[in-house]
């Protein structure tokens, strides 16, 4: 009787997973398939609050708009300090958000930054390698689904999760169809509702860090070498 009721259980719960979408799926896949390589290295990007600084300027709001430079500043120390002292995964370079431009042409000359946040002067030949991801803070890429209501298609866009997590994306700033870069925001947010000295939560504007970086390096290495990781 047991036997037949593990055996009708597994196979409940093998049919409900088929029938996840394909994105929930790699959910639970917890290691990399054979011939799925890790990236070489990573691409940070940092926040400036360009368009809040600049809105609050245009409204004669020059308090706000020093504090806001003020709180992001703070954010972006805490990021660069966490990735720096916290990933040994791979390399780690930074950029700003208003070079994504740059980054997408690849002209890393013009937008890569060392954790001092100088531009990097001499780039290392690793980063002709087109292995990369890009990391961020916040909310994943929106989706577009096209929607029929009544006979009439339009078009949706909306983000899975309510959440600020790492969110990992391609070299174009696309979601990640497959592997555990994407996979890693999901748990993240469990993992480190915490703040040390590498997080940040301003008491005035919604401009917040957790403390991610150790938590992402950890989950690279049991992916990529699960047998290495268990030794």
């Amino acid at each position: 009787m047991m036997k037949r009721w593990a055996y009708s259980f597994g196979m409940v719960l093998a049919a409900l997973l088929m029938a996840l979408p394909l994105k929930a799926q790699l959910f639970f896949r917890a290691h990399a398939r054979i011939g799925e390589l890790p990236p070489k290295f990573i691409l940070v990007e940092l926040p400036t609050e360009s368009n809040r600084y600049r809105y609050f300027m245009q409204h004669n709001k020059e308090d706000k708009a020093t504090k806001v430079k003020l709180a992001n500043n703070a954010k972006m120390h805490c990021m660069v300090s966490d990735f720096s002292d916290n990933y040994t995964f791979c390399p780690v370079y930074f950029f700003n958000d208003t070079d994504q431009d740059k980054i997408i042409a690849h002209n890393f000359a013009a937008a890569l930054r060392d954790k001092n946040l100088d531009l990097i002067s001499a780039l290392p030949a690793l980063l002709t390698d087109t292995n990369y991801v890009i990391v961020y803070y916040g909310l994943p890429p929106s989706e577009v689904s096209k929607v029929s209501a009544e006979g009439v298609s339009y078009t949706a866009e909306y983000n899975d999760v309510s959440f600020n997590n790492l969110v990992a994306v391609s070299p174009s700033f696309k979601k990640l169809k497959q592997g555990l870069p994407d996979k890693a925001k999901f748990n993240a947010y469990q993992l480190s509702n915490f703040m040390n000295k590498y997080g940040f939560q301003s008491k005035e504007f919604d401009i917040e860090y957790k403390p991610l970086a150790g938590f992402y390096d950890r989950t690279l290495r049991r992916y990529y070498f699960p047998k290495k990781h268990k030794q």
